[in-house]
């Protein structure tokens, strides 16, 4: 079966071979150098490696230099967050994957944290004091609630108080192949 690479002289093939490797290489080196340092990464959601000051670098090992030129690199590289973007949006919507082995993919775009599952009573560590309220704390709480709503109702208002269900409410809609682990 002839493709379109096969009628293709094979000289034509290694030139565009080449140029889209060169291209590949030269787009994001010039794009992280007219683009401005950026410090938080919106794909990522945490901060970036700070920008280099060449003179303390020279201050410093050659070791510890290169550890921070690198980690610097790997933080503002051009065109990282699309790629970033991009790698997640295959893992998940093509692959049906999460990009990170700390989040599960439950049904109807639930996530899991993957801590979450067979660790005990991590669902309601979150939730519970660490010890159990006392009475008089409870009774607190009552009078609260109870005080809100009678200002409320003066003022034409009235006041509900609704508990959402957690994700532990939830857990059929986790994918059986991270319960059955």
């Amino acid at each position: 079966m002839k493709t379109a690479l096969n009628t293709m002289p094979r000289k034509r093939v290694n030139l565009l071979t080449i140029l889209v490797f060169l291209i590949s290489i030269v787009v994001p080196s010039i794009i992280m150098l007219v683009t401005p340092d950026a410090i938080t990464s919106t794909s990522e959601n945490r901060n970036l490696a700070a920008p280099l000051d060449w003179q303390a670098l020279t201050q410093i090992p050659l070791a510890s230099a290169i550890e921070i030129i690198d980690t610097y690199l790997q933080d503002h590289f051009g065109l990282r967050d699309p790629i970033i973007q991009a790698y997640n949006y295959l893992q998940v919507m093509i692959l049906g994957r999460s990009p990170s082995d700390r989040v599960l993919l439950g049904d109807e775009g639930w996530l899991y944290s993957s801590d979450s599952l067979g660790r005990g009573n991590y669902f309601l560590t979150g939730f519970r004091p660490p010890t159990p309220p006392t009475n008089e704390y409870l009774r607190c709480i009552g009078s609260n609630i109870i005080s809100r709503r009678n200002m409320l109702r003066q003022q034409g208002i009235n006041y509900y108080l609704i508990i959402a269900p957690d994700k532990k409410n939830n857990l059929s809609g986790i994918h059986s192949r991270y319960l059955s682990s």
